[in-house]
Parts: C-alpha cells; sequence; structure tokens
C-alpha cells in the first residue's frame, strides 16, 4: 500500500485498516462501536480516512 501521509485525504477499505494497524475483524469492529477510530459508512461500507488512521497511530505511539 502507498504511503498513507503521501495521500491523507484517500478512503481506506475495511482490510487496508486491519492491515495497517494489524488488528483483527473483532477488534476493528468494537473500535468503530467505540468511536475510537473515526469513519463514515458508504453505501453500505465502511470507509476510513488516511488522515484519521495516521492521527490514531500518532496518537498510541509508545
Amino acid at each position: 500500500m502507498t504511503d498513507l501521509r503521501n495521500n491523507p485525504e484517500m478512503f481506506l477499505t475495511t482490510g487496508q485498516v486491519k492491515q495497517v494497524l494489524g488488528i483483527s475483524d473483532p477488534t476493528l469492529y468494537r473500535w468503530r462501536k467505540l468511536q475510537i477510530v473515526p469513519c463514515v459508512k458508504i453505501g453500505g461500507a465502511y470507509k476510513y480516512m488516511a488522515a484519521d488512521i495516521i492521527n490514531y497511530i500518532n496518537e498510541n505511539k509508545q
């Protein structure tokens, strides 16, 4: 996948977000429900802005 920082306005699929964050379906579902990772629903599918994923990663670095 291309570097997210090069295209922060790009929408990511559920599969792409799981791959980038290294998480499972149930974890992403739970995070979505708890609004930990912002998303929008487009045509029945959840989409995530690359900028939001970048922000999540930066805020949760250890």
